[in-house]
């Protein structure tokens, strides 16, 4: 157990401070986003805020991401509400037990894999692959699930590349909150404090004190409703349902794990990616029977948490103390929050990750072309075929580069390897010469 060999060694002094403002602050960021990704996982909120506090905590025993905020992701959420959606109400299971018995299924094949060791696999998530593919995904997100939700009344796109018609309609609605955040406020607060209240929670307070007092719910709005207090009740998930979900979990834990270790690598030069795919195994099926979702490192918070400046887990269990807290006593609290609201706070996530991946873009013009095609390859295959094609063409493309590589690789060495041989033949020859005209030279000198 890795928290075994780096707790013992953790710098309390130098650490905790930084760790404690970056737990804080990513406690904030989780309590929106773990209603939201709920929402996007077709499950009842509280399993977002269950997930960011329980599965996030069993990771932080057993992950070697040091830097990092585990908890529900937008890409999984986005894959377990596909599965949940299209086998909902089979042999008469509901969309929270479908969505357990999947977080099930996926933790035994994170485990399983572990067991195969195919933490070597996290080789082919190439950097263009993952990128062009979470790009994807995020659009994928934006245009499926959060135009609906948002309740934004625009007239749909059909037809060839209508995503990228779709996406442009509901960020021009939504672009000026990203701008206000980012530009003024976010940098505002920077110069003044290392705490960053994040502009979500902002958002989500004023809109929980308006619908109270104004009573959306009466006016017809959709709000998120009842939210339970206290502990969960353990209840394990439905083998019945875990029978047909195992093409789903195949799908979710393969582009779960390859987006969370690309991101992760980003900000760990020190990550064993066997044991991440236990870490990951063990808190899906410990958690699944505290209605949990599957877990995965989060881009947006864990640039957040640098920022404030994490140094270690510990940051991680803080926030995971406090999640604990809000879960016990404040579920009411969040009833009359609108839906829209959380559709908003997810499309500025969604938006903010988009234009993470595409900064690394002139980078791979610049470097490579190949990685330039596999990027817009994969890209292109997510959009307008769909996220499993996707996946298929990022893996082939990027197998093709690394054993292109390593061929040459090998090329390389070969042909240093026969200069090498050539030169001690010379060398051999030069040094046996002296020898064969020794005795001539005797003669000649009696």
């Amino acid at each position: 157990m890795p928290i075994i060999v780096w707790l013992p060694q953790y710098k309390w002094r130098e650490d905790f401070i930084p760790d404690l403002l970056a737990g804080i602050t990513t406690a904030f960021i989780h309590v929106p986003q773990g209603l939201a990704f709920a929402m996007l996982a077709q499950v009842t909120p509280i399993f977002g805020l269950y997930t960011a506090c329980f599965s996030t905590l069993v990771y932080c025993f057993f992950g070697t991401a040091q830097v990092g905020s585990f908890g529900p992701v937008a890409v999984a959420s986005m894959l377990i509400g596909e599965a949940v959606a299209v086998n909902s109400g089979t042999d008469g299971y509901m969309n929270n037990e479908i969505a357990s018995a999947l977080t099930l299924n996926i933790g035994a094949i994170y485990v399983i894999a572990f067991l195969l060791r195919l933490g070597v696999l996290a080789s082919v998530f190439i950097k263009p692959f993952t990128s062009g593919f979470v790009t994807g995904c995020a659009v994928h997100i934006v245009v499926k699930v959060l135009r609906p939700m948002l309740g934004l009344h625009m007239k749909p796109v059909y037809g060839f590349l209508n995503l990228f018609y779709n996406y442009h309609n509901v960020a021009t609605a939504l672009g000026h909150i990203l701008a206000v955040n980012t530009g003024i406020f976010r940098p505002f607060l920077k110069r003044y404090t290392r705490f960053i209240l994040p502009i979500e929670v902002v958002v989500m307070a004023i809109s929980i004190a308006l619908s109270h007092w104004l009573d959306f719910a009466g006016m017809g709005i959709a709000v998120v409703g009842t939210v339970p207090t206290g502990l969960p009740a353990v209840i394990l998930p439905s083998l019945g349902a875990s029978s047909f979900l195992w093409g789903p979990a195949v799908v979710v834990a393969a582009i779960n794990y390859s987006t969370t270790t690309s991101m992760t690598l980003m900000f760990n030069r020190k990550l064993d990616p066997n044991q991440e795919l236990l870490a990951l195994g063990v808190s899906n099926l410990l958690c699944c029977n505290l209605s949990c979702i599957s877990i995965g490192n989060s881009m947006m918070r864990t640039v957040i948490a640098v920022s404030v400046g994490t140094r270690t887990l510990i940051s991680s269990i803080v926030s995971c103390i406090i999640l604990f807290f809000v879960i016990l006593f404040m579920g009411p609290v969040f009833s009359p929050l609108p839906d829209c609201v959380l559709g908003a706070i997810l499309m500025i996530g969604v938006v903010m990750l988009i234009i993470g991946q595409l900064k690394d873009v002139p980078k791979f013009f610049k470097t490579s072309i190949e990685d330039t095609f596999i990027w817009g390859a994969t890209l292109g295959a997510v959009l307008l075929a769909n996220i499993d094609y996707g996946l298929i063409v990022g893996i082939v493309l990027s197998l093709r580069k690394i054993l292109g590589e390593r061929d040459v690789s090998i090329q390389q060495q070969k042909k240093k390897d026969e200069e090498g041989d050539v030169a001690a033949t010379n060398d051999e020859k030069e040094e046996r010469l002296p020898l064969n005209h020794a005795p001539s030279s005797n003669k000649e000198l009696v």
